[in-house]
């Protein structure tokens, strides 16, 4: 089964970008619009705007959860929403439709008429709605914080903080939800923006979003902020509500979300498009990490990025060369500027694999997988390769340079022959070419969410979890090359909290920790790791 964000959004997987989500109330005393789409032929138009303004999924609901709100029965709820989906699904059978109901009964109808996710606020509290799920092997949305809101009680209590308060809950609910047997890639969680949170906590959730993405990884996140009482305070500056709203998720996105729910998708688009730099863009240059670095001296902001047609000095790690054949594949480094300990620098390359590793499985729908320290495989071929570069003593701080190369489009007969460790690209193994740009987008909002994670309370782990998840030597018969020139045999044990490999050589002993070394697969035409690009 693919994962949720590929599974239900594959046009932004595609695209490498987030994933909007846009709201259709079939409600008559909804806080945003007053009922004014409740009628099927007006939901139909409004839900036709939303697509041309960028929403990639329409989610309808028919019981409004403002402050103060009345209970909806299922009986009603189904009289509201049950016609408006049906126009909807008639008019724009593409269109990939959530129903927004804590109802199971409600969520069952709603799926037999042909919608494809449910979007559950109540946070999977019921029995019968994880039924429900599970027997129709449905996509769910599951939000925390409703309890708290529907009882008006305050969330957070004595010390803890909104963001452990919220990264608690939503782990109890993925839990309860695997323990019942929905499978992680049918699961998405929502964090709860305004729900059991007051005014400034849920500027302090915001800033903990990573921490929050962190301890649910690889689950995805959605936020839905739209139009809601908090923002005018976090962003004052702001016209109005869905200008603060396209701030808030483009910040959402920055910090980890990868779904926004939303009233008005066009200013949100716009803003998401500029949530990170533009890349500036050369035709040949000796080596994009060489640029990269001189432009973080000068102080450049974390995030920038330079991306190069072909390079003419490209190289990897131990010096070893990259071929940048022009037209084709992608080269590019990336600025970062992580709030990490000294000792937690070199787990910057393992998240920077995770990253990329992610955005080719997402963007190509291919099996990529990592070959510790910093080559990404599909089908045991070398598709890319990453080499980060540090400068601990730069005037600004201590800065990372993360370049990356990927073979994108071309054949694998068009790379330079390496016998001992063959190569490939993206297009070969998927029998398609790809738009460099969308894997590049993907790739950089990747290394930025993966990069906040790291920086988070329990990201290490998050890292290594999600690394020991696409590991592709664990428990695999190796030999590393030690930059002293001596060899170490053994079978691949997986990585320690320091990001080192782990190899066994001997039953009953202790792995033996690895710092540094070029890995091949013992008995295999993999070999030597000349990966890194730059």
């Amino acid at each position: 089964m693919k994962p949720f964000f590929e599974r239900c959004f594959p046009r932004a997987a595609a695209e490498g970008r987030a994933a909007v989500l846009g709201i259709l109330n079939a409600t008559p005393d909804s806080f945003s619009d007053g009922g004014a789409i409740c009628s099927p032929e007006n939901a139909v138009a409004h839900a036709r705007q939303l697509i041309r303004d960028g929403a990639d999924a329409i989610d309808i609901g028919a019981e409004s959860t403002r402050p103060g709100f009345s209970p909806v029965g299922a009986d009603e709820q189904k009289r509201r929403l049950l016609p408006v989906l049906r126009a909807v699904r008639a008019a724009i059978p593409g269109a990939v439709v959530s129903v927004d109901t804590r109802s199971p009964e409600v969520a069952a109808a709603a799926l037999e008429e042909g919608a494809d996710i449910i979007n559950d606020q109540g946070g999977l509290a019921l029995d019968a709605m994880l039924a429900t799920a599970v027997a129709r092997r449905a996509p769910v949305v599951a939000m925390h914080g409703f309890e708290a809101h529907s009882r008006g009680l305050a969330g957070p209590q004595g010390v803890e903080t909104p963001g452990a308060w919220v990264a608690r809950g939503l782990a109890e609910i993925a839990h309860r939800a695997e323990s019942h047997g929905i499978a992680a890639g049918s699961l998405c969680l929502d964090p709860g923006f305004g729900f059991g949170l007051k005014g400034a906590q849920n500027a302090a959730l915001l800033d903990a979003l990573p921490m929050v993405a962190a301890a649910v990884s690889p689950l995805p996140l959605l936020v839905g902020p739209s139009r809601k009482h908090f923002l005018p305070g976090m962003y004052p500056g702001e016209a109005g509500p869905d200008d603060a709203t396209a701030r808030f998720c483009a910040d959402a996105v920055r910090l980890g979300a990868r779904i926004v729910r939303v009233h008005a998708p066009k200013p949100v688009v716009a803003a998401m498009r500029g949530a990170l730099p533009p890349p500036a863009r050369l035709g040949s240059t000796t080596s994009t990490n060489d640029d990269a670095m001189r432009l973080a001296r000068e102080g450049a902001p974390d995030g920038t990025c330079v991306v190069a047609e072909t390079q003419t000095a490209g190289r990897g790690r131990a010096g070893h060369s990259w071929a940048s054949p022009p037209g084709v594949s992608l080269y590019f480094s990336i600025v970062l500027r992580p709030a990490l300990e000294p000792d937690s620098l070199a787990l910057a390359t393992i998240a920077t694999g995770v990253a990329v590793a992610s955005a080719i499985r997402e963007t190509t729908g291919l099996d990529a997988r990592i070959k510790w320290p910093n080559d990404v495989l599909v089908s045991g071929r070398k598709c890319a390769g990453l080499l980060c570069e540090a400068d601990v003593a730069a005037a600004d701080g201590p800065v990372i340079v993360a370049g990356i190369g990927i073979n994108v489009n071309g054949t694998a007969s068009s790379l330079p022959h390496r016998p001992i460790f063959p190569a490939t690209t993206l297009a070969s193994e998927a029998g398609r070419p790809f738009d460099r740009d969308c894997i590049l987008s993907s790739c950089r909002l990747a290394v930025a969410r993966w990069t906040r994670i790291l920086e988070a309370p329990g990201g290490r782990d998050a890292v290594l979890r999600s690394l020991e998840s696409l590991d592709d030597i664990r428990g695999r018969a190796v030999r590393v090359a030690l930059p002293s020139g001596q060899a170490l045999s053994g079978v691949a044990a997986g990585i320690d909290e320091g990001g080192r490999l782990l190899v066994s050589t001997a039953a009953g002993a202790d792995p033996v920790p690895v710092v540094a070394g070029s890995v091949s697969l013992q008995g295999a035409q993999l070999h030597e790791n000349d990966g890194g690009q730059h």
